[in-house]
């Protein structure tokens, strides 16, 4: 009985709450509050002009990898995430206890803060900022928040996340910034108490009230994009930290409790990491490692409309983008921005799959996104989230001996969608999509841009990612020609030909097995800077060399004397992964 009556309680709550976005219980579908603020300057609608699509950095990144970063991805923005060791305000009190401590900015902090804005204000690529303070006194956890923390408990503990928001426009209110800046991301993953419970309301809608107008009235000439998240809600958690084991509605699921000011250049910013199981595998929170996608996941416990296993894959991923897509809808004028995503390196080139269906349906929204994170490997620490790291054997979220910039699959993966960055985008020749090289301890080598044949070779058949060596295009067009895709049964060895004549031949005479078209490649080296692709045999194999140094590697005695084709002339060129 106690148990119904506790299920009728959690019910009651969710249904009060999809229809409110304010304190008190009212229509959830207005799109904004009663609070107008008169904006005497300029808005600078930068989310409105261009598409954003970059990498969550830390503060302490320096100028030389600042540029790397940018030159060798094609990042357009950068989200600084002031966390960990480097934070705008102390979240030790300098004097008292309670909410009413009293707190010191890092100058130190905000020393960094200044370095990267005057950095960007004079690369010459137009990349910029999004400010990220991440955190504030009162909130135990430097990466999230929770429901339980004490900022929740006393409104008195917002005076400090407000005073240091005055601190940062103070700060950042000069004119060399004002085209450096994207914008102000408010707190980074609210999650509050049951509004219905807590005498407060729904604190986070208040708060994003109080901090825009703050912001507003701070601001001078100029008025940056303010970026608000949605709240996660803990039903059933009062504001004392009290009320029994809360339920979870997640951030994702929460974002029809939002309301947003009578502001005219806000975006709104989900993170999208679900389902925890696959990405956080052996990151966080005790997960485990081995879970695959697609597959069945589990869920947690305690979060609302989730069973305890789901099968995810496209479909269910689709499926709980519709959250954003109908606030999207309902909000047509306010852009999206997905400040975080990613997955574990733990799960392999799975994640890869994962990230690329994401991505996918992220461009056809037109939102736009940061990839987290750019973090490389500190000593004593796994560098789970690095794009420039390689996958390592067994899969670990470890930082492999070296970064492979130019090779590392995942860095590959989201170049291909920052080429949209760039103003000539598409290529002529189209090839934009990351060809990898895959080799079996048998001596069979695969070359594909297809991420799910890569997932299935490397868990099901035992290859091995030997890199992304350039790119090639998915589609016929005049610049490129086509490279067919042959496999001989008995020993596995793959043949790939820009030749019809050879294709038939080797079918015909000496039974390979036609599996079509593999890619379509370039076949001369454009300005000199194409890569060759040259093609050797010994026995029964092929190998494919992806430069001149490594073709004459192989055919050496060091390398195993393998026999150069084509008379020793490249069979197809990849155009570069380099962004400029």
């Amino acid at each position: 009985m106690k148990k119904t009556k506790f299920i009728f309680g959690v019910l009651f709550t969710i249904m009060s709450l999809m229809t409110s976005c304010t304190d008190t219980i009212e229509d959830s579908q207005s799109e904004e509050s009663n609070a107008n603020y008169s904006l005497m300057g300029s808005p600078l609608h930068f989310f409105h002009s261009q598409k954003f699509r970059g990498f969550n950095i830390n503060p302490w990144t320096s100028d030389s990898e600042l540029t790397e970063i940018v030159e060798k991805t094609g990042a357009n923005v950068l989200r600084v995430s002031f966390t960990g060791g480097v934070k705008l305000m102390k979240k030790e009190p300098s004097s008292g206890t309670g909410p009413t401590a009293e707190y010191e900015f890092d100058n130190g902090a905000f020393g960094e803060l200044h370095r990267i804005l005057n950095w960007a204000a004079g690369h010459p690529s137009g990349v910029k900022i999004i400010i990220d303070p991440h955190t504030a006194p009162g909130f135990q956890n430097d990466f999230t928040t929770s429901a339980t923390d004490v900022f929740w408990h006393n409104p008195q503990w917002h005076t400090h996340l407000i005073s240091l928001w005055e601190k940062i426009i103070t700060e950042v209110s000069i004119p060399a910034y004002q085209n450096v800046i994207a914008g102000y991301d408010l707190l980074n993953e609210p999650e509050i108490p049951d509004p219905l419970l807590c005498q407060y309301g729904n604190q986070w809608n208040t708060l994003v009230a109080t901090l825009v107008n703050t912001i507003r009235s701070k601001e001078n000439q100029f008025h940056h994009p303010i970026i608000i998240q949605p709240a996660g809600v803990a039903i059933g958690l009062n504001c004392n930290g009290g009320g029994g084991t809360p339920q979870i509605l997640s951030r994702w699921r929460a974002l029809k409790l939002l309301c947003l000011p009578d502001d005219g250049n806000l975006v709104v910013s989900s993170h999208f990491y679900d389902p925890l199981f696959f990405t956080h595998q052996g990151a966080a929170l005790d997960i485990p490692t081995g879970f695959r996608y697609p597959g069945n996941i589990p869920n947690f416990s305690n979060v609302l409309y989730t069973p305890p296993t789901e099968y995810w894959d496209q479909n269910r991923m689709d499926a709980e983008l519709d959250y954003l897509r109908i606030f999207s809808a309902q909000h047509p004028n306010v852009p999206i921005l997905i400040g975080e995503f990613s997955v574990a390196r733990a799960a392999g080139c799975d994640g890869d799959v994962f990230l690329n269906h994401f991505l996918e349906m992220v461009e056809y929204e037109g939102w736009n996104w940061t990839y987290h994170a750019w973090d490389r490997q500190e000593e004593g620490f796994p560098a789970p989230w690095h794009p420039g790291y390689s996958y390592t054997s067994p899969l670990s979220n470890n930082a492999p001996n070296t970064e492979s910039l130019e090779t590392a699959p995942r860095i590959n993966l989201l170049r291909q969608y920052m080429y949209k960055n760039l103003n000539n985008f598409p290529p002529t020749d189209q090839m934009v999509y990351g060809l990898y090289r895959l080799s079996h301890v048998n001596g069979e080598q695969l070359l594909t841009y297809n991420l799910s044949e890569v997932s299935t070779a490397v868990f099901d058949h035992g290859y091995v990612i030997d890199g992304v060596f350039g790119r090639v295009a998915k589609d016929d067009n005049p610049n490129v020609v086509t490279v067919y895709k042959l496999r001989k049964p008995n020993s596995g060895n793959r043949l790939f030909t820009t030749s019809i004549t050879e294709k038939n031949t080797a079918i015909n005479n000496y039974g390979y097995i036609d599996e079509g078209i593999g890619f379509h490649a370039s076949p001369i080296n454009i300005n000199n800077s194409y890569i060759p692709v040259y093609r050797l045999q010994k026995g029964a194999f092929h190998r494919y060399a992806m430069s001149a140094a490594e073709k004459d590697y192989l055919s050496s005695s060091f390398g195993g004397n393998w026999l150069v084709e084509l008379n020793g002339l490249p069979a197809f060129y990849l155009r570069p992964s380099q962004m400029y």
